[in-house]
């Protein structure tokens, strides 16, 4: 029996190492072939601006037009966190490079530096791109001349890389916040593609409130609420929640790679986790030059109007804060109280 146990636990340990070898095996093919790709876009690009004469004769047009200088600039340009193409990019028409040739990543690879790609050109001090698979980075950077790639994290982790071409928004690792009830918050990066002054880092749907009342009820057509001098009144609110300010630019990952990155962390023990905290702020101004902060999305507090005539009108409004911007107004925010003395 127990000579039959071993045999059993012995089989699973083979099997165990099998199965890590096979997983480490396909994951560094994975990045090694990503990596040659992308060595291979930039080589292209630098080739084919020194050869083809119908590029240069294309930025010389425009220069001539424009009354510029012209160049141009071989790029590797990310699309997409998957996606990029090599070309060019005349000098004064950034925003329009010429594309050569497209390539996509391979499986399961995905671009995770913040910049856009590989610029080569007199201003690019560091131009280079990072991928990843699985927990596994490798890096490919130009320099002297030569298109250079690595996975030696002692080499790679502390490289900070150009921004590189400008292309759309997302590639930045930003999101593009200019919708209705969006709010955006942290860095904001101009001169996206797709939305130039709204790209940030992250953006959420803004607070709303779900009710603000009082005790006792005021009158609900008009929001006014008729008490007498020095008569308690209880406010209490609710808003909703500010569900997508944790939302640091959430990649869309399909099942097969959650089922990757699972098998990953269980190998390697990773449970890091970035975090963004959410900052949601209620202000409750009363009208006569009191009010109340408050942190949590609901609270009641209780407060007391003085009239110094017949008849003082204040007006109640609730204020909602949320990452250092102040959500606008609605029906919903005011509530009017009219202080009126006993006849």
């Amino acid at each position: 029996m127990l000579k039959r146990l071993a045999n059993v636990f012995t089989l699973l340990v083979f099997t165990a190492i099998f199965l890590a070898g096979v997983f480490f095996g396909f994951r560094e093919y994975l990045l090694l072939k990503a990596l040659n790709d992308l060595k291979q876009a930039t080589t292209s690009a630098i080739l084919n601006v020194s050869i083809k004469a119908s590029a240069r004769k294309t930025c010389r047009g425009y220069a001539r037009r424009d009354g510029v200088e012209y160049h141009l600039s071989p790029q590797v340009t990310f699309t997409s966190d998957k996606s990029f193409f090599s070309g060019y990019v005349c000098n004064h028409d950034d925003k329009n490079p010429r594309i050569e040739v497209e390539y996509k990543l391979p499986p399961l690879v995905r671009k995770v530096s913040d910049n856009a790609g590989i610029v080569v050109s007199e201003d690019s001090k560091n131009p280079g791109i990072m991928v990843e698979v699985l927990g596994r980075r490798g890096a490919v950077w130009y320099e002297k001349r030569v298109a250079i790639s690595s996975t030696n994290k002692s080499e790679i982790e502390d490289k900070e890389f150009d921004i590189g071409p400008i292309t759309n928004c997302e590639v930045y690792n930003f999101v593009c916040c200019d919708g209705i009830g969006k709010t955006p918050s942290g860095r904001q990066f101009l001169g996206a593609v797709d939305c130039d002054n709204t790209c940030y880092e992250r953006c959420s749907q803004e607070p709303a409130i779900l009710y603000f009342t009082t005790q006792p009820f005021f009158e609900s057509a008009t929001r006014n609420l008729h008490i007498k001098p020095n008569e308690p009144v209880k406010f209490s609110f609710q808003v909703s929640s500010n569900d997508a300010a944790d939302n640091k630019k959430e990649k869309e990952l399909n099942f097969f790679y959650k089922l990757m990155q699972s098998v990953y962390n269980l190998f390697t023990g990773n449970t890091n986790q970035e975090e963004v905290k959410s900052d949601v702020k209620v202000i409750l101004d009363f009208g006569d030059g009191n009010e109340q902060d408050f942190s949590s999305l609901q609270g009641v507090a209780e407060h007391e109007y003085t009239c110094g005539s017949d008849n003082c009108t204040y007006q109640a409004t609730l204020t909602i804060n949320t990452n250092g911007y102040k959500v606008a107004k609605t029906d919903l925010s005011n509530i009017n109280v009219i202080v009126r003395k006993s006849e």
